[in-house]
Formats: structure tokens, C-alpha cells, sequence
């Protein structure tokens, strides 16, 4: 619920839902690209998204979690805590991608993925990249290996060179609706846990590093997608569960 007491949204989880719903769709129905450019939305919204849709794909109970990842298999544990092997993530080191960060993703396709079926490769902010940077992993998906899938995010595809624009497959988030629940504000807090604990920036804090966060979300996914097949009865029941 919004209410002027309480300041955090649901317009983020819904429209990642979209999102993750639209792309399970395209699984099932054996249909994914090798590449894909995350467009639009915010920053933290777009790189929550990349790995949400890298837990999607990778999650063991992808199809009995009706289009959301379950975020409870090992799979869905490891991309949280950032230590999945077949998640592959570079990120701009002082506001640029180096060659050297994109080489370190290419050396790694030679080999197959180490536990999923598919390696997922995400390039954070892919407008970053230099122009030896873009030009080399331009090289690589004009001729993607098996076995492995590409997302970039960016504010805007036009930023990127038109011919890696040309060989991916645009995913456009809803910039009003894709705002990451949690999102820090000015204090380096979520509005969220700062309602939550009263306004105490310490307890706020605390109730961050205990991964608050994460368990609401789990909590409101639950809901939403069992809301959606008027099975209301299980997702409160679900929902109870999880959050004792």
C-alpha cells in the first residue's frame, strides 16, 4: 500500500515482474537471444534487473516458481551473494569499461559453464566501454559462442555502437514502473527501512545488513504471482511462512 507515512513503492516490483514474466516466456518457448541490452529505468534498476533475469535463468525451480526465480535454490543463493561461477559481471572501474575488463569475459567463453546450462555475462552501464572495449566484445557477438548469454544495460541503446545495438535484443523498462524497491535515497538509506525503523539511522542500518530488504521482496513476489492465478489463499500462506 502507498500512503504519505509509508514512502516506498510497488510500482518497481510490478514492473520487474513484467519483465521477468515477458522473458520467461521467451524461455519456455526456447526463443532466447544471445544478447540483450537492458534499456532505460535507473541505474540500480537496470542492474537489478540484469541479475534478476540471471537468477530466472538459472533458478531450479524456474518452472514450478511461475515465472519468478524461487530465490531459495543454491543457484538463486549464489547470484544474491554474488559467488555464482556462471555469472559473469564487469562493472566500470572510474566511470570507464577497460579493454582489459572485457578481455577477462572473453578468456572466460573458451570453457564451458561450470554449473548452469547457460553462462550469463552482464556488462553494468555498457556505454562505459572504451572504443577498444566496444569493438571487442562487438567482435564476440557477431560470433557468439554456445552456450552463453549477453546483457548490457544502458540509459540508452542509441549510446552504444549501432552495430552491437544491431546483434542484441532490446528488453525497455518501464521508467515509471521499474524504480528498485529499496532504492537509496540521500542518506544512503532505503526510505523503506528508514519508515520502518522509525527514522533511527542506526537501526535502519542494522535491519540492512539482517537483508530486510531482500525477505520483503521475496514476501511481495509471493503474493503478486499467486494474486495473479487467484491462488490468494497460498500466497498468504506462503507469505506467512517466509516472513517468520
Amino acid at each position: 500500500p502507498r500512503s504519505e507515512r509509508c514512502p516506498y513503492r510497488t510500482e518497481g516490483l510490478l514492473g520487474m515482474m513484467d519483465l521477468l514474466g515477458r522473458f520467461s516466456i521467451i524461455l519456455k518457448r526456447g526463443r532466447s537471444s544471445h544478447a540483450y541490452i537492458l534499456e532505460r529505468g535507473s541505474e540500480a534498476g537496470r542492474i537489478n534487473a540484469a541479475l534478476s533475469l540471471a537468477r530466472l535463468i538459472l533458478c531450479e525451480d524456474r518452472e514450478r516458481a511461475d515465472s519468478a526465480p524461487c530465490g531459495h535454490c543454491l543457484p538463486c543463493r549464489k547470484i544474491e551473494e554474488g559467488i555464482h561461477p556462471d555469472v559473469i559481471v564487469a562493472r566500470p572501474e572510474n566511470n570507464r569499461i577497460r579493454l582489459d575488463t572485457v578481455r577477462a569475459i572473453i578468456n572466460g567463453l573458451k570453457f564451458p559453464p561450470l554449473e548452469g546450462v547457460v553462462r550469463v555475462n552482464i556488462i553494468y552501464e555498457a556505454q562505459k566501454m572504451n572504443p577498444d572495449a566496444a569493438n571487442t566484445i562487438l567482435k564476440t557477438l557477431e560470433e557468439p559462442p554456445p552456450k552463453n548469454i549477453f546483457f548490457l544495460t544502458t540509459p540508452r541503446k542509441d549510446l552504444l555502437l549501432s552495430t552491437i545495438v544491431s546483434r542484441c535484443q532490446i528488453l525497455e523498462m518501464d521508467e515509471t514502473r521499474c524504480q528498485v524497491l529499496g532504492e537509496k535515497g540521500d542518506k544512503g538509506l532505503s526510505p523503506f527501512l528508514l519508515y520502518l525503523s522509525g527514522g533511527d539511522e542506526e537501526e535502519a542500518r542494522r535491519l540492512e545488513a539482517e537483508g530486510i530488504l531482500g525477505l520483503r521482496d521475496k514476501i511481495l513476489s509471493l503474493i503478486l504471482y499467486r494474486s495473479r492465478e487467484n491462488s490468494v489463499s497460498s500466497a498468504m500462506a506462503q507469505a506467512f511462512a517466509l516472513s517468520k
